[in-house]
């Protein structure tokens, strides 16, 4: 993904409102990127990488929308994989660490 410069189109598929006009398959887009997101976020050199594309901020935004629990679970796997509390010792993402109720609506 990163190799092939398909990067970019990640924050664009978190960012769109309707995917085709069927809000299913958009739902389906949102989950699959953020788990895309999440997956690529295990590498360690390729974490500045996600972080400078612009993704942090959609993903923060999205857990301030009404979501269902799987893509819930993918940002929020994401966003922690991101963190760079381990290196600096602060916590990026508060809304990760105080929002850890599973039980949202979707």
């Amino acid at each position: 993904i990163v190799v092939a410069g398909a990067l970019e189109l990640l924050p664009q598929i978190l960012r769109s409102k309707c995917v085709d006009g069927d809000m299913s398959l958009t739902r389906l887009a949102k989950e699959d990127a953020a788990s895309a997101v999440w997956q690529l976020a295990f590498k360690n050199h390729l974490r500045p990488i996600l972080r400078t594309a612009g993704l942090l901020e959609c993903l923060d935004d999205l857990l301030r929308e009404k979501i269902g629990d799987v893509l819930r679970k993918n940002i929020k796997g994401a966003l922690w994989m991101m963190e760079e509390k381990n290196v600096s010792g602060g916590n990026l993402h508060s809304s990760l660490a105080s929002s850890t109720d599973m039980s949202g609506a979707s």
